[in-house]
């Protein structure tokens, strides 16, 4: 059985790490909202929408995209079957 100071340790260790992963998302959120080039970030194999900076929306026409297929909001596409790269 682990001592309450281990556990106690452990603990912290968890919360410094998730406090760091924080604070790194948080940095690049900034350099890729701020960076003078047109980005979003897509995830999974569907491309959704996670992330678009100002540039990227003002190409866009400034449509509210995040959480959406890639493609599907923003050209207005019915099937995402249709969707070819």
């Amino acid at each position: 059985m682990k001592s309450n100071f281990s556990t106690k340790a452990s603990l912290e260790t968890q919360v410094e790490s998730v406090n760091a992963h924080k604070v790194a998302n948080d940095l690049l959120r900034k350099v890729l909202t701020h960076a003078p080039a047109i980005i979003c970030i897509l995830r999974g194999p569907d491309h959704i929408y996670q992330f678009a900076n100002e540039k990227y929306l003002h190409l866009i026409g400034n449509r509210d995209i995040i959480g959406n297929l890639f493609g599907m909001r923003c050209l207005n596409w019915k099937d995402k079957n249709s969707l070819r790269f």
